[in-house]
């Protein structure tokens, strides 16, 4: 379940290669948790979640490799898309695990916490 004083990742939000904002995820949480908008599933299904394109980090893969993937819950929108644990999801689907916990918040909700 959500605790108050986990950290998320900021979501860069890229066009055309170029950085144009990104996404308070931490604030975008504690505001939409505070409302009751924020959904907990212990068993989200990420077979079809989208994620952003940027490159994967490998020193983040071969910790996943060599220590294990947390079970820290990624944040997912209504519409299946990923603003915060893309590494998780990308591993976890590569050892055929399609089943993780996650946060689902509103989709709409999240042009409030763009900063450019």
């Amino acid at each position: 379940m959500f605790k108050s004083n986990e950290v998320f990742s900021n979501h860069h939000l890229f066009e055309n290669d170029n950085h144009v904002g990104w996404i308070d995820v931490t604030s975008l949480m504690l505001t939409l948790h505070s409302l009751n908008e924020v959904k907990y599933h212990a068993n989200y299904c990420i077979e079809n979640t989208l994620l952003k394109e940027d490159e994967m980090k490998k020193t983040t893969l071969d910790y996943y490799e060599k220590y294990g993937v947390c079970n820290k819950p990624v944040v997912i929108t209504t519409e299946n898309f990923c603003l915060d644990g893309r590494h998780r999801i990308y591993f976890n689907l590569l050892n055929n695990i399609h089943y993780i916990p996650a946060y689902v918040i509103p989709h709409e909700r999240i042009n409030t916490f763009i900063h450019t």
